[in-house]
């Protein structure tokens, strides 16, 4: 509550807060970096030839392991012949909101999937890109959480779930989990009817607010 007593006074603070924060734009744009910063998924921002302005905490730990993808000079390299000339003339021809999306090998048994977007620069002619850094083995990693509670999993149902979501049939599934089909399509039909969809696809989509970054 506030110093009025009434939640509509609550609000009307709320908002004023958020004026206030949004006025200085060092406050919001500290915030705003702190955010990108500590997310899982690999970002940097690039300039025309490359050269890397900023990465996040998670970009650097890929930079510092200099396992494919690392900086030569300020520059990003990557791939087994660390060259990025080739994709920067590639991205060099991004307009507007469209994506430039590559596969690579990296060496071993690494490959990733790279992002990459057109941002706006400050000054007239200023030419920035929003790199992001995808694993192909990423969904191995990926977290979610509150979906338990949210849809009434069982502890069951969920050891399942997560292999569905790692794409694994459902035989797949019963010989990881040492449990027969039939039970695995039983948690699968479900799984189904908790979330309300009749396929795996309606079933990843109903997933993905609970993936956390």
């Amino acid at each position: 509550m506030s110093e009025n007593g009434t939640v509509e006074g609550s609000i009307v603070d709320g908002v004023r807060k958020v004026g206030e924060v949004l006025s200085d734009g060092a406050i919001l744009e500290s915030a705003a970096l702190s955010w990108l910063d500590g997310g899982s998924t690999a970002r940097l921002i690039l300039d025309r030839d490359f050269a890397i302005l900023w990465a996040n905490r998670a970009a650097r730990k890929v930079l510092q392991a200099r396992q494919g993808l690392e900086e030569r000079e300020g520059i990003l390299t990557f791939g087994q012949n660390a060259g990025s000339g080739a994709l920067a003339v590639e991205a060099g021809k991004l307009r507007g909101e469209e994506m430039l999306i590559q596969s690579y090998g990296l060496g071993g048994d690494m490959s990733a999937v790279i992002v990459i977007r057109l941002l706006p620069g400050d000054r007239a002619g200023e030419t920035l890109y929003g790199l992001e850094l995808r694993w192909r083995d990423e969904a191995d990693h990926i977290q979610y959480a509150g979906y338990r509670a949210y849809f009434g999993v069982t502890q069951a149902e969920d050891r399942v779930l997560r292999q569905l979501l790692k794409g694994l049939t459902a035989e797949k599934c019963a010989a990881n989990l040492d449990i027969s089909v039939d039970t695995v399509r039983s948690h699968i039909r479900q799984l189904y009817s908790k979330m309300s969809v009749s396929s795996r696809e309606a079933l990843f989509h109903v997933m993905m607010p609970f993936r956390v970054q």
